[in-house]
């Protein structure tokens, strides 16, 4: 796990930015590999969704357009050290902080304004390996409450349905799926669920369209 600048604030103009402090990162890289490999790193892009608001959750292109530097950046920069990149779209805070509610609307939006462009100009790269779609959904599923186990405050407050969690696992892995038949990629794009716990509902996703 790379926590990079720091959560939430590695992607997008309105946070320190891996561009603006790529010199910093080095530098860190450099001392994590000094005497020893490093093949991937896991890093984080939305977290907690802040910087997708920030910019209206009506409007994923923008969000996307202002964080391409950065991506372009954080790839370049591993590249540089034989590092691949296993990113992670969302973490659960984004949907438990309200920021993004995992409805159908909001899904599809995110993937036709934001993960398809992101795959169309980034999909091909050979530093990023794969991509998770959201870390620790535990702490917002159902159940999670039915033993009062882990998250099971988080939940009450702000749980999503099967349905919802479902689909959007679904949807997301269909599109990138569909962008490795697209691209032909000599490996395919991993796709990964940041699950914490091995008592996990499995999305069944459709064939992709």
């Amino acid at each position: 796990n790379y926590r990079g600048i720091e959560y939430g604030k590695n992607f997008g103009p309105q946070s320190g930015g891996v561009e603006r402090l790529k010199e910093q990162i080095r530098e860190e890289l450099r001392r994590l590999t000094q005497g020893k490999r490093i093949d991937y790193v896991r890093m984080g892009l939305l977290d907690d969704a802040r910087q997708l608001v920030s910019y209206g959750a009506d409007d994923y292109t923008g969000s996307y357009q202002r964080m391409k530097k950065d991506i372009e950046t954080i790839l370049s920069v591993l590249k540089e050290f034989d590092i691949k990149l296993h990113l992670t779209l969302f973490d659960y805070l984004a949907v438990s902080s309200g920021r993004f509610a995992m409805t159908k609307a909001e899904v599809d939006l995110f993937v036709e304004q934001f993960l398809k462009p992101f795959l169309s100009d980034f999909g091909s790269r050979k530093t990023l390996a794969a991509v998770e779609l959201i870390n620790e959904p535990e702490w917002i599923l159902p159940y999670s409450n039915e033993r009062g186990g882990v998250g099971s405050l988080i939940a009450k407050k702000r749980a999503i349905s099967y349905d919802q969690y479902d689909y959007f696992v679904a949807t997301l892995s269909g599109a990138i799926r569909q962008a490795n038949h697209d691209l032909k990629r000599e490996r395919d794009l991993r796709v990964t669920i940041g699950a914490s716990i091995t008592r996990h509902r499995v999305a069944t996703a459709p064939q992709v369209r």
